[in-house]
């Protein structure tokens, strides 16, 4: 058996499938490359309350539903920021082109290929962590520009005479609050970096096309 992208325990993966039968096979899969599948979803308020609670890396959506209810379930997911591929099987039907929350979204086809569909997982768990790094990056930067100039604050409160013990204490909350983020963003640079190491799923040897 080739040697698989297996994905880290830590990663929730939604399913948005309107069948149950095809929903269970795909979370047997999910749960065999070491994700844990959440849903199904078929319904905007059952997707939206499974993203709120569950905090998913990523979500495969079903293609094969009326588009009056594709559109709400795929702008749901951008709207909360949820990277995601479509299932389909055969050529992409002309509906899905008038939906522009759709637009670009990876796709995979049916029967599922079970390295295909690792590939997926693992690409669609990098964008997630790759993104949230960044948005890490962003607030460590901007905390770190709050920091030096409160610490301008101090000494100019101090330079004057003035009393600069809430600056001081204000300061060393913020800093506090930095050496938090910046612990949490080594921990998604770790994961980050075991997400690309190329491993074996457990049980592999039984994943089968459907």
């Amino acid at each position: 058996m080739a040697v698989l992208a297996r994905v880290p325990i830590e990663c929730v993966a939604l399913v948005v499938e309107n069948e149950p039968v095809q929903a269970f096979a795909l979370e047997c899969m999910l749960e065999e490359l070491g994700c844990r599948p959440v849903g199904p979803a078929s319904r905007l308020d059952e997707l939206e309350e499974l993203v709120e609670k569950n905090h998913p890396n990523f979500a495969l959506l079903e293609t094969n539903m009326v588009d009056e209810d594709l559109e709400p379930l795929s702008e749901c997911l951008v709207r909360y920021q949820v990277p995601f591929a479509l299932l389909a099987i055969g050529p992409e039907r002309e509906g899905i082109a008038h939906i522009p929350s759709l637009h670009g979204r990876p796709r995979l086809g049916r029967p599922f290929h079970p390295p295909s569909l690792a590939e997926m997982a693992h690409e669609l768990f990098r964008a997630d962590l790759a993104a949230k790094l960044a948005a890490s990056d962003q607030r460590i930067a901007a905390g770190a520009d709050r920091l030096a100039r409160q610490l301008q604050l101090v000494e100019r409160l101090e330079q004057a005479g003035r009393d600069s013990g809430q600056a001081v204490a204000l300061a060393r909350e913020i800093g506090r609050v930095l050496r938090t983020m910046r612990a949490s963003r080594q921990i998604l640079a770790g994961q980050l970096e075991t997400v690309g190491q190329p491993l074996v799923p457990r049980g592999g040897e039984n994943l089968v096309e459907f």
